[in-house]
């Protein structure tokens, strides 16, 4: 069992760090804008699963508060989240994961024809 206790970041370049500016409220466009800053997830050995797991956590931060629902949008936004093998794995496997829900949609798209 990991504790999920915060762990001081550390940062050698700050090409390391992701940063976007977001929305206290998404909804409201003049609601007060706060910057989001998080490491940047680079590919290959080493990365522990408490890294990880604090880089999809940051993520899904970055996404609610760009008010982002759009999987294209949200998958081009990952390849500025990640570097190394990171993306690469990604746009590997998201195709390979979609195409069952896409087999579904045309199945019931057919249904109510």
């Amino acid at each position: 069992m990991l504790p999920l206790v915060p762990e001081p970041t550390t940062v050698l370049r700050k090409e390391d760090l992701a940063q976007v500016d977001l929305l206290s409220d998404p909804t409201d466009a003049n609601s007060t804008k706060v910057k989001l800053a998080f490491k940047i997830l680079k590919g290959g050995n080493g990365k522990t699963a408490r890294e990880v797991i604090q880089w999809f956590i940051n993520v899904e931060r970055a996404f609610a508060g760009l008010n982002s629902n759009n999987g294209q949008l949200r998958c081009q936004m990952l390849q500025q989240f990640a570097c190394g093998s990171a993306p690469s794995g990604l746009n590997h496997n998201v195709p390979v994961q979609a195409a069952p829900a896409r087999r579904n949609q045309r199945r019931e798209t057919s249904r109510t024809r």
